[in-house]
């Protein structure tokens, strides 16, 4: 483990599914990891989708397996 990892606490969804047009989703679980996050790079930054919030991008060191959020989803 680094030395550069605070503990951080996060929000996981558990899977959804869409119920007659409305998205119908669990209550998020909070998880405590430790973890060191960084500004996200002017490459990676560069190469974000047309109409990314870029101030809400971040580069996230951790042994926890995280879940990325799909563009255009509810979560």
């Amino acid at each position: 483990m680094s030395g550069f990892r605070k503990p951080q606490t996060i929000k996981r969804f558990a899977d959804g599914a869409w119920v007659n047009g409305y998205w119908q989703g669990d209550t998020p679980t909070e998880i405590a990891i430790t973890a060191s996050v960084q500004p996200a790079t002017d490459i990676v930054r560069k190469n974000l989708p047309e109409g990314f919030d870029i101030d809400s991008v971040f580069t996230i060191f951790t042994d926890t397996e995280l879940r990325a959020a799909k563009a255009g989803s509810q979560q």
